[in-house]
């Protein structure tokens, strides 16, 4: 806001006149409104994009006031591409959001669109996907923490809280993911009691062939599927009372814990830890719930 603000005010006699005022200590402290606040003022300090503005003492939203940004993605990256800082829309950050993923990650960037003014939220799930959603919007937030939540025992952690201010944010081609898929026979019918682990593999879909060949070489007479997935975190593999289990998460204290929630979820008991599996470590493991006796 200008150190001053002059306000014309036109005179019954029909003359004008031109009063300069200093603003008092509420008028200078200022911050954008939120959704649902009446305005008090308007910043046309930027003719191409005037700011809605309400009492407060500043806070973050006068710190990515008159700002822009966008950001990029890509469906095997554990990060997002941002460019911002911008004084107007139809900028330059669309593009070179889309332009920095695509030399860190080549083909299959998509681009996240545009926010300004404001804070952008993104979430990680136990699967390692990422979500957003714009932090003003109370209820876009809701719905981001539920859809990235889906039906898992721990909630989302939200990895990032990135301003609209925030400027050339590149990471490089160590935020590629690592997938880690588990298979094992479809149905009770031939199950052999195992579960056949790809790990530390470029894509998803590397890592399931992988684990259903694997699966399928040991039962050439059995259909098999995949059991969980993830990217870039841990399985934890357990036994849910007399029923053999896996759960992914993001780290391997949360993969424990989520496990020792689906146990009391459903009450079964004994609830037993077994091996957990990363999935930045290559390589192919079967894991077996219940090892036959030895002789």
């Amino acid at each position: 806001m200008p150190q001053f603000l002059r306000h014309c005010l036109l005179l019954l006699i029909g003359m004008a006149s031109c009063l300069a005022f200093a603003p008092s200590p509420a008028q200078a402290q200022m911050r954008m409104c939120g959704p649902g606040e009446t305005p008090v003022a308007v910043d046309t300090s930027n003719p191409s994009a005037h700011v809605p503005l309400c009492p407060g003492n500043g806070g973050e939203a006068v710190a990515v006031a008159q700002s822009h940004a966008a950001f990029a993605w890509h469906v095997d990256a554990a990060d997002i591409w941002v460019d911002g800082g911008y004084t107007g829309p139809n900028n330059a950050g669309p593009a070179k959001a889309l332009a920095a993923c695509a030399r860190a990650m080549g083909e299959g960037c998509v681009s996240g669109g545009e926010w300004s003014n404001s804070y952008m939220e993104f979430y990680r799930n136990a699967r390692g996907e990422l979500f957003s959603a714009w932090a003003n919007d109370k209820n876009a937030v809701k719905k981001a923490q539920a859809d990235c939540r889906g039906d898992a025992i721990l909630a989302c952690e939200r990895v990032h809280r990135l301003g609209s201010n925030t400027s050339e944010r590149f990471p490089g081609a160590e935020v590629r993911k690592s997938y880690l898929v588990a298979a094992w026979v479809k149905g009770l019918e031939g199950y052999d009691g195992k579960l056949y682990i790809a790990s530390g593999q470029p894509t998803y879909a590397a890592a399931a062939e992988m684990a259903i060949a694997a699966c399928g070489k040991a039962n050439p007479e059995r259909e098999c599927g995949v059991q969980g997935y993830t990217g870039n975190g841990v399985m934890q593999v357990y036994l849910l009372g007399a029923d053999h289990a896996a759960v992914v998460e993001n780290s391997g204290d949360r993969a424990r814990r989520s496990a020792q929630g689906w146990c009391k979820r459903s009450k079964a008991k004994p609830c037993t830890m077994q091996a957990q599996y990363d999935a930045r470590r290559q390589g192919l493991f079967v894991h077996e719930f219940e090892p036959a006796p030895a002789g």
